[in-house]
């Protein structure tokens, strides 16, 4: 169990924009960092990291070349937060006392279920200024968890591009 380094692993419920509707947004917090989903108020700080060559360079297939890329981009990650039959879980990394964005972290379902249950391929990039801090050990601990215990997930993988 990680409750040592993870403060709230329990999602919060939010309103959505249409009226009278819920959706259960994604937030936690670890020693340092707050996961969450992501809202409209993301773009600039997303913009910085799908558009820096040195950060993006083991996901060249989401790498944005235009603002307009960012802004489509964002846009999926919200969609998909509303998403009743959720199957991306895209979240925002940031630092928990001053709430300055570290990068991105999450999960796809790659595969239907199983017979032992659901699969996914976790991933993760930050802010090259943030390497080498612990961040994405942190955030990858908590998600890792998360995914295990509220998402119904058998087996998670990650790897890297090259």
């Amino acid at each position: 169990m990680l409750e040592d380094s993870r403060r709230s692993n329990t999602p919060i419920l939010q309103y959505s924009n249409t009226p009278g509707k819920l959706f259960e947004m994604v937030r936690f917090e670890t020693e340092r960092l707050v996961i969450r989903d992501h809202t409209g108020g993301d773009e600039e700080s997303l913009q910085r990291l799908l558009m820096d060559a040195k950060a993006m360079r083991y996901l060249p297939d989401i790498f944005c070349h235009t603002p307009e890329e960012v802004h489509k981009n964002l846009q999926t990650a919200v969609q998909e937060a509303h998403n009743s039959d959720r199957t991306k879980y895209f979240f925002v990394i940031e630092h928990r006392a001053d709430h300055q964005y570290i990068g991105e972290i999450g999960f796809t379902r790659v595969a239907p279920v199983g017979p032992k249950g659901k699969i996914a391929g976790l991933g993760y990039f930050i802010l090259p200024e943030c390497w080498g801090n612990g961040y994405t050990t942190e955030a990858a601990l908590a998600v890792i968890d998360f995914a295990f215990q509220h998402c119904g997930l058998h087996k998670l993988t990650c790897g890297c591009l090259k």
